[in-house]
């Protein structure tokens, strides 16, 4: 009967050292996934800094752009308004010279 009790302990002890071994081997996998996971991130990290950089460059590059619209906008205008001026300006002088013309 000892024997028996024994021999039944020994097959659980096995099986117990088995299950050990399995969930040994197991986490094993679990950190070899762990480390290419943090592998994984540390070179995601690397990639979203560089994009993050490139968004900065865009944004700094867009405002220079829409500082740069407002100027040509503004320069438009004055230009507009010059050329109002010296449409008028000739106008009058188109006048003169045609008197001047009708004397002669």
């Amino acid at each position: 009967m000892e024997e028996r009790m024994f021999q039944e302990l020994m097959g659980r002890f096995e099986q117990i050292q088995d299950s050990l071994r399995q969930i040994q081997e197991d986490m094993l996998e679990v950190r070899v996934d762990v480390s290419e996971l943090k592998t994984d991130v540390s070179g995601l990290n690397g990639k979203v800094s560089r994009i993050e950089e490139k968004q900065d460059m865009i944004f700094a590059e867009t405002a220079g752009l829409l500082e740069f619209r407002t100027e040509t906008l503004l320069q438009l205008q004055d230009l507009q308004i010059n050329h109002k001026s010296i449409s008028a300006l000739l106008g009058e002088h188109d006048i003169q010279i045609r008197s001047l013309q009708r004397r002669v």
